[in-house]
């Protein structure tokens, strides 16, 4: 949801980006997530590797 301010629309995401403390928990939070992310691509990768090495 939005909230009207005096500079203009701000996203409940970005309000609360403001709150040091939640912003340093989220950054956190979405480094394990891209990392995770990453290792599942890299998994997927050589599991194609694999397959197409046996052909």
């Amino acid at each position: 949801m939005k909230k009207h301010t005096k500079r203009g629309t701000e996203s409940t995401f970005d309000r609360l980006m403001q709150n040091p403390d939640w912003k340093e928990s989220f950054e956190k939070g979405y480094e394990h997530f891209l990392i995770s992310e990453m290792m599942i691509e890299i998994k997927m990768e050589n599991s194609k590797q694999k397959t197409t090495d046996l052909d």
